[in-house]
């Protein structure tokens, strides 16, 4: 990566002028920690459910309890 020694002021202008602009700033939302547990514990859950169902009709869970 270049250094900003090796820029001169005038492209130094520039490429903030360019970084500043409003093409380059995206307004981004508040990050919701508790939706990302709760979306990756309805996946944990339903994947689960989903590998015991196979284990119960291939035969390899031979009790048939879920517990």
């Amino acid at each position: 990566m270049r250094d900003k020694e090796d820029l001169s002021p005038e492209d130094l202008a520039r490429v903030e002028e360019y970084l500043n602009s409003t093409i380059h700033q995206t307004d981004r939302g508040e990050f919701k920690f508790w939706r990302l547990m709760g979306v990756l514990s309805v996946v944990l859950i339903a994947f689960g459910a989903l590998a015991m169902y196979v284990a119960i009709e291939t035969g390899v869970w031979n009790s048939g309890r879920w517990l």
